[in-house]
């Protein structure tokens, strides 16, 4: 609905990288803050531990501006403006090659340029050491789905309501209840813990960089792709592989656009940091620096009925 112009922002739910992900695949601008900070009231919870709310918008000044409205923080007057942000005395690191998952072409390209425009913003960035993000996904996963097998089974709806969940949502409530218990859970958290202590680390004097997900946007036939050993679909894994660690450490991620692929898609930078104002700051330099424009960046006119 941003992409194609029908609102100027929206709110997203994100416990893996549910604002992060289609802000990347569809070209817009979306946060995900620090827990807490956003209230998750009236908020259908999915892992607890791991659920965030926050603002999306076709462009950083957007977001900046809803970010402000949810929080009672003042937004820096140069990006609700449209203005670059000074952000010299930043640091900025990238994720190295080795942490990430295999990228598309594209995206690695974009990627790449990415990092060098952030350089010359700022501090040259070195290479980050990192956890691979791929190791979150085992235990991070457990986590996840046996929160959400708690929550729904002490509102009463798992398993009297399974009917009325969607097939995929019903195959992980049933697959944590098949497969986990409290024990192995309990290990899950550890190890997420140790891994999760790895990324903080590398954001504790620089923001963080790397590319939102591996890939441009699915087609429908890739979405829908199954393996019958695995409550998920292997595109749902993918795609929430590099964001969902964001979640486990408890920290802020900002997905920008930053340029497109040879067909035309979207690909996404996803900054990640300890507070969100760094974030913005540097995302609406770095929008600047490129010269991003939203796809509705013509403006919106009124019809007139």
């Amino acid at each position: 609905a941003l992409a194609a112009g029908h609102c100027l922002a929206a709110l997203g739910t994100d416990t893996a990288g549910s604002i992060r992900v289609p802000a990347a695949l569809c070209g817009v601008v979306g946060l995900k803050p620090r827990p807490g900070i956003v209230s998750l009231d009236g908020v259908i919870p999915l892992a607890p531990s791991l659920d965030t709310v926050g603002p999306m918008a076709s462009d950083v000044a957007g977001v900046t501006l809803l970010w402000a409205a949810l929080t009672g923080r003042s937004a820096p007057p140069s990006i609700a403006h449209g203005r670059a942000p000074e952000v010299r005395d930043l640091r900025v690191t990238a994720a190295a090659f080795s942490s990430l998952p295999e990228m598309e072409a594209d995206v690695e390209a974009a990627y790449l340029d990415a990092i060098a425009v952030c350089g010359r913003l700022t501090n040259a960035p070195p290479r980050a050491s990192v956890p691979a993000f791929a190791d979150f996904d085992d235990p991070r996963r457990a986590v996840l789905m046996w929160e959400a097998l708690r929550v729904h089974r002490a509102r009463g709806w798992w398993p009297d309501r399974a009917g009325a969940y969607t097939e995929e949502t019903r195959s992980y409530l049933q697959y944590a209840e098949d497969n986990l218990t409290g024990e192995t859970v309990e290990a899950a958290r550890r190890q997420c813990a140790k891994l999760a202590a790895g990324l903080k680390s590398a954001t504790e004097r620089a923001v963080l960089l790397a590319p939102t997900v591996p890939c441009q946007a699915p087609t429908i036939a890739e979405a829908s792709a199954r393996d019958p050993s695995q409550p998920r679909r292997p595109i749902v894994a993918r795609l929430t592989r590099i964001p969902g660690p964001v979640n486990v450490a408890g920290l802020a991620a900002l997905s920008v656009p930053c340029g497109n692929t040879t067909d035309g898609l979207p690909v996404g930078l996803m900054m990640i940091g300890q507070d969100e104002a760094t974030l913005l700051r540097l995302g609406a330099a770095f929008e600047q620096a490129i010269g991003w424009e939203p796809a509705t960046s013509a403006g919106l006119e009124r019809s007139p009925d």
